[in-house]
């Protein structure tokens, strides 16, 4: 059938843009950068043909490679994570229910702003604000942090896309927020008794 042929057509392109990735040098030396999960193929979490087959299925259920790689295969967020910062040169963060977004970094920023751009300030220590993206390569995106926060320097960090969009609705869903709040101040109070 028809749609058959073109999910077998699309599987070979993706498998030989992967096997092309493969073979090159390492960026260090001057090469080109790695394939985005390359890390999980040569690890034997997932073969070359089955990452292919996961971006396709991925595309046209409209949901992330990621989801499906958890999903289907049971790889660890902290495996894909690595692959993640690997292929994004930067620190992977894994965001989960105690990771909360303190209220001063969100100053003139909006839920539909920060899903948009997938990004969401993570923390600040002197003049440099860490930011949590789902995709550091977004050059329009890491040009407009440097813009909303003239100033500081910008350390980027890579995160599930997942996770970042979830950590935006909580952080900004007054009864969650509030409900974190208050177990922050909780802890904080036993501290100090």
């Amino acid at each position: 059938s028809a749609p058959h042929a073109d999910l077998q057509d699309a599987v070979r392109a993706i498998t030989s843009r992967l096997d092309a990735g493969s073979s090159a040098v390492s960026p260090r030396a001057g090469g080109r950068r790695p394939v985005k999960f390359e890390y999980l193929v040569t690890r034997g979490f997932i073969t070359r043909d089955q990452l292919a087959a996961t971006t396709v299925e991925a595309r046209e259920q409209q949901v992330s490679v990621v989801s499906l790689l958890i999903r289907k295969y049971d790889i660890p967020k902290p495996d894909i994570g690595l692959a993640l910062s690997l292929f994004y040169r930067c620190p992977f963060v894994q965001v989960d229910e105690r990771t909360i977004i303190s209220p001063y970094l969100l100053t003139n920023l909006s839920a539909d702003r920060l899903r948009r751009g997938g990004w969401v300030p993570l923390s600040r220590e002197g003049n440099t604000l860490t930011v949590l993206m789902h995709d550091p390569y977004d050059l329009p995106e890491v040009d407009a942090l440097g813009h909303l926060f003239a100033g500081h320097k910008i350390k980027l960090a890579v995160g599930i896309s997942d996770d970042v969009v979830r950590l935006i609705d909580e952080t900004f869903q007054p009864g969650l927020a509030t409900t974190a709040r208050s177990l922050f101040e909780d802890v904080e109070s036993e501290g100090k008794d």
